[in-house]
């Protein structure tokens, strides 16, 4: 088996990182720039991101508690590793990812940053590499088992991709 955990820090984990955190950066900085000294109102569009915050946060946690002792941060397989299909693994494979990216978009308008949003999306490409590796991952794991999971379920946004 190879070493996804390895190669997921160097591909993904850093990088998105830096990315992150400068995407963060950016809104934090527009958001207290734009607001200071005066009483913020918030419009539609930081409402929308507000409760797409929350919403992704709450999906990520649902999710880590429907994957139990599956669940891990780094890409690995344990030796009682079992493929999750129920809850939102029913509908889509790779959930979390989904919720992160409801959570840096709902950043992005919240703070009304539009540089901020574009920098928060640069992770999106290291998610989709991540997906790749990951699901190479669960097929080496589990085989036929994965494969006709993928087959029945969406790779990241329920009912469309």
């Amino acid at each position: 088996m190879q070493n996804y955990k390895r190669r997921d820090l160097f591909a993904f984990a850093i990088p998105a990182f830096c990315i992150f955190a400068a995407g963060l950066a950016i809104c934090g900085w527009d958001f207290v720039r734009r607001f200071q000294g005066v009483e913020w109102t918030p419009s539609w569009v930081a409402v929308v991101g507000a409760l797409m915050v929350v919403t992704g946060i709450a999906s990520n946690i649902v999710c880590q508690v429907t994957m139990g002792r599956s669940y891990s941060s780094f890409l690995v397989t344990r030796e009682d590793h079992q493929l999750i299909t129920r809850g939102m693994y029913g509908y889509v494979r790779h959930p979390i990812y989904f919720g992160v990216i409801c959570v840096i978009t709902g950043i992005g308008l919240f703070t009304t940053s539009l540089l901020g949003l574009i920098v928060l999306w640069g992770v999106i490409p290291f998610f989709l590499r991540r997906i790749r590796l990951e699901e190479q991952m669960l097929l080496d794991k589990f085989g036929p088992g994965y494969e006709a999971y993928r087959k029945r379920t969406k790779k990241l946004v329920p009912f469309l991709y």
